[in-house]
């Protein structure tokens, strides 16, 4: 049987200018990220080498989202290449963003992306 740890980071909350339109850039969206990185449980864990530093990841994910993207699937690759290339040892890895207020006239609600990927072990 294969166990694994998962290391969330959850509720991630931005203000930033991503988006296709001109004026997301002008006036920045609010967005909120949610990643789940899965680890190996099978092996020994004594220090953060070992895992997932939620330090590091959220430094990571922050300078990514501080950037300019028109896209939030972008946005997903460019955290997911990010983590992959800072923690070796994934398993699996989830990325989720939504942007909370999208510039869609009389909407109620966000929209949203989700990235997941595994990696054979």
């Amino acid at each position: 049987m294969r166990s694994h740890f998962r290391i969330s980071l959850e509720g991630l909350l931005f203000h930033a200018p991503h988006g296709v339109y001109e004026g997301e850039a002008l006036t920045g969206n609010g967005f909120e990220v949610d990643v789940f990185l899965d680890m190996d449980a099978g092996v020994p864990v004594s220090g953060l080498e070992d895992t997932v530093n939620y330090v590091q990841a959220y430094e990571l994910i922050r300078s990514i989202m501080d950037g300019r993207q028109a896209l939030l699937e972008t946005l997903c690759q460019q955290i997911a290449t990010a983590l992959e290339g800072s923690f070796s040892g994934l398993q699996r890895l989830e990325i989720r963003i939504r942007k909370r207020t999208p510039a869609i006239p009389s909407f109620s609600g966000s929209v949203g992306v989700a990235l997941v990927k595994s990696y054979d072990a």
